[in-house]
């Protein structure tokens, strides 16, 4: 069985991901960073806050999948700079 998670920007799948195993799941609001396949996206940068989430729980009808979980994610203003960082004040 597969877990997916989906991260979408504009409307758009920016990068899909399959695993095997379950995932920690992140939260709205959290800052992840995102390693693309596509390259097109790394203009963006790496770092990008979860605005929205939505998860799919797929039925016995469809056993090689178990879920799939679609956030909604904006490109990081400060590029992934912890708060205590004294340049985070600065961007």
């Amino acid at each position: 069985m597969k877990n997916i998670i989906e991260f979408y920007y504009q409307d758009e799948v920016i990068e899909r991901r399959e695993y095997k195993e379950p995932f920690v799941e992140p939260r709205v609001g959290d800052i992840i960073n995102i390693q693309f396949t596509n390259p097109s996206y790394d203009e963006y940068g790496n770092w990008w806050v979860i605005m929205e989430r939505r998860i799919i729980f797929f039925s016995v009808e469809t056993p090689s999948i178990r879920q799939t979980l679609m956030l909604n994610v904006l490109p990081d203003p400060k590029g992934g700079i912890w708060e205590s960082d004294p340049l985070y004040k600065e961007k």
